[in-house]
């Protein structure tokens, strides 16, 4: 009956080995089975970027001559100023600012280049600050001169200080003299190419 037990237990011993080496197998076969679906997942991603590259290579002449279109017309449009260096972007800036004032009928206290320290950064930014006198009139066919013509310029910070004198007049107040006010702005513009 010893026997008949041992015979028994023999084929559960067995099996039950066989399903050991099976999990020993499944454990160390499992890891290398997930990294080769990762490799494949990575291969896969890695060849639809070469695909993309090789479509962005082959239109390269048509892409280049798109952005050529784009700058002559750019440059037909006159966005941006026209200058050898900053500095005389800057100037040429300051003598137009000059100019817009004094036709709206303002009086142009200061002008200030504030884009000298750009050369460092290669910014291609002329920023002038311009303290100005006049009325909202005044004010107004200021802005509308700068918004108006090309090369574009942003006009920024507008600051607006003054102080009217009234006096009752009946059952309303009306100003007793003409009002002069105090105007800050900074005009922005870019300078086309690269500044030098």
């Amino acid at each position: 009956m010893n026997g008949r037990r041992e015979r028994g237990r023999c084929p559960l011993l067995l099996a039950a080995l066989a399903v050991l080496a099976a999990l020993l197998l499944l454990a160390a076969l499992l890891p290398w089975w997930s990294q080769w679906r990762a490799d494949l997942e990575r291969a896969a991603v890695t060849e639809a970027r070469v695909a993309r590259y090789r479509s962005l290579v082959d239109s390269r002449a048509e892409l280049e001559k798109a952005l050529d279109e784009i700058a002559k017309r750019v440059e037909a449009q006159r966005y941006f100023i026209e200058a050898a260096n900053l500095e005389l972007a800057a100037a040429g800036l300051q003598q137009r600012i000059k100019t817009v004032v004094a036709e709206a009928g303002g009086t142009l206290v200061s002008t200030r280049n504030l884009s000298g320290g750009q050369r460092e950064t290669g910014g291609n930014w002329i920023r002038i600050e311009v303290r100005m006198k006049g009325d909202t009139a005044t004010l107004a066919r200021v802005l509308l001169a700068l918004r108006r013509e090309r090369p574009v310029e942003l006009v920024e910070a507008l600051t607006v200080r003054g102080r009217a004198l009234y006096r009752k007049r009946g059952n309303r107040m009306e100003t007793t003299r003409r009002q002069e006010l105090e105007i800050g702005f900074r005009v922005t513009a870019r300078l086309q190419g690269n500044a030098s």
